[in-house]
């Protein structure tokens, strides 16, 4: 065997005494343990590939699209059931190929059903659950019911569905046999839609009167009623806020943090006031420049002091406005760290596993999340050389102290002199 690279680990002409096939199933010792069972199908087809000249994929090899499974979904009847899952892997060039016997596979409740390395799907009892299945870098879950009652099919009652939700919802409360609660009283019905939107609950006043009117139409009248209510502005201005990472210790620690931060507030109040769609919001905050290209460097210092001057502030708010200050936030410097906040906050996902490996429970891997990453090594913060001259001048005029030129001291001047009135 050749041991100065890593052929070392197979023989070509002997395949038994390869490392690759010894190591794993403990004929010859070593830390890592038994991996694969001696004269398991693994080890014979590790064998096999080695007698053929353990050759490589090629150049240009079809790269991994998805991971299907079939059946998609598992409707146990009776609790002797068993089902066999198979698992495809689906190539760039078109072709499938079965990798059941290459999938990992984990359920999400054991007492409702229970999965073996086969892909075997047992059900353990009632309820619903999914059975996650792992290849490569794809993931598939597959739903797994067991009716709590005999209440199925064609007994199961006519329950209205007045939304494409509550068809969604019903329809697997029926798999499941489990008959929706009856209509909330009115006390509840208002409780749930205060705190839903507006975070608070209703006055004893208002339950009152909600009670007592016998309209047809007073729920919807009542919702209509509270999305015009200043503190439904306020509940979901302070939730997209938080959700946004708006806070005033992230941004620069100085003087300057507070204004700043108040800009972002009424920015997100204003668009939930005028009801802006959300993806009217993120593209503000997303694609958000704070100097337009071209843009005199005189003339954007002037216009960003207009929006702290105390005297006549300018409106940052402005429906026309974006919102830069989601790039400025001190906890966010590395792209790294701007690609997790992207996609925690505007894709709904968390990516911090995929930074050093594949993500255990989703799809991404590490060149997944260096590639994301790449989108944001391109924003930037800061004074570009262009306008260090300018920059330096205007220190100079804000008295900003040659020997003390600090970060806190110069935005304590500049909000001195925007306090007074003057650009």
């Amino acid at each position: 065997m050749d041991h100065g690279n890593l052929s070392e680990r197979i023989d070509l002409d002997s395949p038994d005494d390869s490392l690759i096939l010894n190591k794993p199933t403990s004929a010859d010792e070593h830390e890592g343990g038994l991996r694969l069972p001696p004269g398991g199908w693994e080890q014979k087809l590790l064998r096999r590939w080695i007698e053929a000249g353990a050759k490589g994929v090629g150049e240009n090899p079809p790269t991994f699209v998805r991971l299907d499974v079939t059946p998609t979904e598992i409707v146990f009847k009776r609790s002797d059931e068993a089902v066999q899952l198979k698992a495809e892997a689906v190539w760039s060039d078109g072709t499938r190929e079965d990798v059941t016997c290459l999938t990992r596979f984990q359920t999400n409740d054991e007492t409702v059903a229970k999965v073996s390395p086969e892909g075997i799907v047992q059900t353990c009892g009632t309820g619903d659950t999914y059975i996650v299945s792992f290849y490569d870098n794809g993931i598939h879950s597959t739903p797994v019911l067991r009716p709590v009652s005999d209440i199925t099919g064609d007994i199961y009652p006519d329950v209205p569905t007045p939304t494409e939700i509550d068809r969604l919802v019903v329809e697997k409360l029926a798999k499941l046999g489990i008959v929706p609660s009856e209509l909330s009283s009115d006390e509840e019905f208002l409780r749930r839609v205060s705190l839903d939107i507006m975070g608070t609950l209703p006055t004893p006043k208002e339950i009152g009167s909600f009670v007592t009117d016998t309209s047809p139409d007073k729920r919807s009248r009542k919702i209509d009623e509270l999305l015009d209510h200043p503190a439904y502005v306020t509940w979901w201005t302070t939730r997209l806020c938080d959700l946004t990472g708006s806070n005033a210790g992230y941004l620069g620690a100085t003087e300057m943090a507070q204004p700043v931060a108040a800009q972002w507030r009424a920015w997100i109040e204003r668009r939930v006031q005028e009801n802006v769609g959300w993806d009217k919001i993120a593209s503000g905050i997303l694609l958000a420049r704070s100097r337009a290209p071209g843009q005199p460097y005189r003339e954007f210092i002037a216009e960003q002091s207009e929006y702290t001057n105390t005297v006549e502030p300018a409106d940052f708010a402005a429906l026309d406005n974006s919102m830069p200050h989601f790039w400025y936030r001190d906890n966010i410097n590395q792209p790294t760290d701007k690609a997790l906040a992207f996609g925690y906050t505007f894709l709904g996902v968390r990516l911090d596993c995929a930074q050093c490996h594949k993500h255990p429970y989703d799809q991404w891997s590490k060149r997944d999340f260096e590639l994301f990453t790449e989108f944001f090594t391109r924003i930037k913060a800061g004074v570009p050389p262009d306008a260090k001259p300018l920059h330096e001048a205007t220190q100079h005029m804000l008295g900003v102290p040659v020997k003390l030129n600090t970060a806190a001291l110069r935005r304590q001047s500049y909000l001195r002199i925007a306090a007074e009135g003057r650009p």
